[in-house]
């Protein structure tokens, strides 16, 4: 499955989203069969009324293209995509709710949410105003909430901060594939903590080169997620339904109709998005849709051999008027609050230091990822203190509203004084909230 848009979830598995997927309905025009070829149209073309209240089922085949991923199993299944309803606003036809280019954000009690996503293909492109909200506590029985149908940019904004482990070297937008992650790994002053800039290190090569809508998601075992991407639009060759039922158009799945990738090796270059170039065969090392996902273990995951630092639990020395910890699918959870202390307990710490090296206590936001950016993902450095127990720390919170901590679920790590990273604990950081 393609995946323009990648999710990390509270559970520690990812939503992948791509609705239509970018795609071209054939046949198109390449070089040299054709001497001039033109760009192709996509899938929803504003002169063929693609809308209509009786081409609904013909439309949901085309954008039914969601699924989650394990990480901790292995496992993959398909979820079904929102199904689109009547349009209010627009008599004898249906609301469009394309995922794809949609912008998406995890909401305070770890649901994401859905704004936006692709209208036409053509003659311009334009968005629709569906939004939805996801339910991850809902995961064995899958549910898509039909939020509201205001009409909402279908852009996330972006955040950066200084992310100790930061992954990078997937771009949207080039000519070139990226066949090597980079690994940037941001350097402080000692004395007086300025940002220095980073240390650049190529990676080994990843399965699949990879150009063009990819997504890169660190995981809470400290490993990072990429997938998706692609060279061009790939054609899907598509007969409406009642000319021909879905089981001819893909035997293997019955799900969707797959793009014909019999000419994955002649895709072409395609100038702003307009004519395709004459004369180039494209990059011929990235597919015209990638569909190989691959989890890359950072070097910070070899240090000190196989001995890792584990959070075993958390406490709260002082009485809360609060649910502070509770069982989610067999995953426990804690909810933090501001001006407040808490205990992390580890276990399995380095008998010795690094030189220079200091441990670390942060907060990850759960990332969100599309296109090559990441639009929820930050980074909140905590204060703590060693308690007598060495395997003990003692966390005083930050005000959320002079730190800027936005109410959310976090992904928690310890860092060593050897640089090693324990797999993050999940907390939910929120003032308002009762329970995580």
């Amino acid at each position: 499955m393609q995946t323009a848009h990648a999710v990390l979830l509270p559970s520690g598995r990812i939503l992948l989203a791509s609705g239509s997927s970018w795609r071209n309905r054939g046949p198109i025009e390449t070089y040299p069969h054709t001497a001039d070829p033109q760009s192709g149209r996509g899938i929803f073309r504003e002169e063929e009324d693609p809308f209509l209240i009786n081409k609904i089922e013909d439309y949901y085949q085309l954008v039914n293209n969601v699924g989650i991923y394990d990480p901790s199993k292995n496992t993959f299944y398909r979820i079904p995509h929102p199904e689109p309803v009547p349009d209010p606003k627009w008599p004898e036809h249906f609301a469009p709710n394309d995922f794809f280019c949609t912008g998406h954000l995890h909401v305070p009690d770890g649901n994401v949410l859905f704004v936006g996503g692709t209208q036409y293909y053509y003659p311009f492109r334009t968005g629709h105003r569906a939004t939805y909200l996801f339910d991850w506590r809902k995961e064995v029985q899958i549910r898509w909430n039909n939020v509201d149908w205001r009409r909402m940019p279908s852009d996330a904004f972006v955040n950066d901060s200084t992310n100790p482990w930061i992954f990078a070297g997937l771009m949207e937008r080039g000519r070139w594939s990226i066949h090597y992650p980079i690994l940037l790994t941001p350097q402080f002053d000692n004395i007086n903590g300025t940002f220095l800039g980073y240390t650049k290190k190529r990676m080994n090569e990843g399965v699949e080169a990879r150009l063009y809508h990819n997504v890169a998601l660190l995981l809470p075992d400290g490993r990072v997620w990429i997938s998706g991407g692609g060279s061009a639009r790939a054609t899907i060759h598509y007969t409406p339904l009642a000319q021909k039922p879905l089981v001819e158009h893909n035997t293997s799945s019955y799900e969707q109709p797959l793009p014909d990738t019999s000419n994955i090796d002649l895709d072409v270059e395609m100038f702003d998005d307009g004519r395709l170039a004459k004369n180039s065969r494209g990059s011929l090392s990235v597919p015209t849709e990638t569909w190989i996902a691959e989890i890359f273990s950072p070097p910070y995951l070899f240090i000190d051999g196989k001995r890792r630092p584990v959070i075993v639990s958390l406490g709260h020395p002082h009485k809360v008027n609060y649910q502070f910890e509770s069982v989610i699918d067999g995953k426990r959870y804690y909810l933090l609050r501001s001006n407040s202390q808490y205990t992390v307990n580890l276990n399995y710490l380095p008998t010795q230091c690094a030189s220079g090296t200091k441990e670390k206590l942060v907060m990850i936001k759960l990332g969100s990822a599309t296109h090559g950016w990441d639009s929820g993902q930050r980074l909140i450095n905590l204060s703590f203190t060693r308690m007598s127990s060495t395997s003990a720390l003692l966390l005083t919170t930050l005000d959320a509203r002079i730190a800027l901590i936005a109410p959310a679920f976090y992904m928690m790590f310890y860092m060593d004084c050897m640089g090693k990273p324990s797999v993050a604990q999940i907390i939910r950081f929120d003032d308002q909230a009762v329970q995580p």
